[in-house]
């Protein structure tokens, strides 16, 4: 099963970053935003991550590769654990190069309102919270929904939370809350709901024929 995960990763990467250019110029905006503007990386990364979620289901639709995988020794629930796992390993790669790029700039840059190293790993936690949140939202749907209106649903999601982060009473209480709490403890359990995620959606997967 290992060994078909790796598979699937390994393919799901090839497709997306052939599949259009925006895949391959996303990781390179975001690292510029992380040096100049990490105030913001938890929604840059929430707009990677919402194209990484929809934008494989719509591959796969549109290229039909789950006829592909029906003739590989790939079990049904490993198609769906290779796009769990894909975005996971794709978001903590994404986060660690901007997390990165985002000491590089604290260190180089010399504005006084920069936020310090301290604050970098609030600003990182956040982003790592809300697109683990996120995803296990949006991942149902656009599995079950399809494509299009998959894809439909989670700009939706998307645009709730880019209101929030202009809503300053909102984005205080989250603020907050987050002081006020273990941000490791809401770690895990943003990542606990995106495994609970992919339990439900195997669940249902398995009654759905989308294969074939």
């Amino acid at each position: 099963m290992v060994q078909n995960l790796f598979h699937l990763i390994g393919c799901d990467a090839a497709k997306l970053f052939s599949a259009s250019p925006i895949y391959k110029l996303l990781p390179i905006a975001a690292v510029a935003v992380a040096f100049f503007a990490p105030q913001v990386i938890s929604f840059i990364l929430l707009l990677v991550v919402y194209l990484l979620g929809y934008g494989l289901i719509t591959y796969d639709e549109a290229y039909h590769t789950q006829n592909y995988y029906a003739f590989l020794p790939i079990r049904r629930s490993e198609y769906i654990i290779g796009k769990y796992a894909f975005t996971f390993v794709m978001t903590m790669i994404g986060i660690l190069l901007c997390f990165v790029s985002s000491s590089l700039g604290s260190l180089i840059l010399t504005d006084p309102g920069r936020p310090g190293f301290g604050e970098l790993s609030d600003y990182y936690a956040l982003a790592f919270i809300i697109a683990m949140v996120y995803l296990a939202i949006q991942y149902p749907f656009s599995i079950f929904l399809g494509g299009v209106k998959g894809r439909i649903v989670a700009m939706v999601f998307y645009f709730i939370l880019f209101f929030c982060a202009f809503s300053t009473d909102i984005m205080s209480r989250i603020l907050s809350f987050m002081q006020s709490s273990s941000l490791f403890l809401l770690m895990v359990i943003s990542l606990l709901l995106y495994c609970i995620s992919c339990t439900i959606v195997l669940s249902l997967y398995d009654k759905k024929d989308l294969i074939g």
